[in-house]
């Protein structure tokens, strides 16, 4: 529950920081934390890929300090959220091992347009593309979709497969509990 409410925190910091500057962790109700992850267990199901890079969690490394020294996070709540973040990291290693389940991760040396989206149906397609961090703008142009769905293509063949590739997989886990585990200690 508290890394799902440091993400809405940061994203509520992102659409509008001068209105959301005072939330603390507290202000994010339990009734937004169960949609969260009503929507995250939707989300599951659906077949996806993602790329991430070795640093991949950094950004949340400095975005936990930076909350902390504002006094955003209290040093228990950070641990609480590295305790969260500890499972995540689990879940995900577990689902990867999977064969059956539809996440895909790639693992990038380093990605030129990170957090950019492509919804695939046979209703068509729609795009994401990132800005201010966690938000988006979508379009239903075909001619974007086609492009990005070439750019994601061309990621995936750069790429180690996390699923299939047990020996990196084991790696870039082991390094991201390294990573938490130093974030921990600090």
């Amino acid at each position: 529950d508290m890394l799902s409410r440091l993400k809405q925190i940061i994203w509520l910091r992102d659409v509008d920081y001068k209105k959301h500057k005072e939330h603390r962790l507290s202000d994010i109700g339990q009734s937004l934390i169960k949609k969260s992850k009503v929507l995250f267990l939707k989300q599951e199901v659906i077949n996806t890929t993602e790329f991430w890079t070795e640093n991949t969690i950094s950004n949340l490394w400095v975005q936990i300090e930076f909350l902390k020294c504002q006094g955003v996070l209290s040093a228990a709540e950070t641990q609480l959220i590295y305790t969260d973040f500890h499972d995540l990291l689990d879940f995900l290693k577990g689902q990867l091992e999977n064969p059956e389940m539809n996440k895909q991760i790639y693992l990038c040396e380093y990605l030129p347009k990170s957090n950019n989206g492509l919804l695939m149906s046979e209703n068509g397609s729609r795009s994401f593309l990132s800005f201010a961090g966690t938000n988006y703008v979508t379009s239903s142009n075909v001619t974007l979709a086609k492009d990005l769905l070439k750019w994601f293509e061309n990621q995936k063949y750069c790429a180690v497969h996390l699923n299939t590739n047990a020996v990196k997989r084991e790696q870039f886990f082991k390094d991201m509990h390294d990573s938490l585990r130093k974030q921990r200690n600090r």
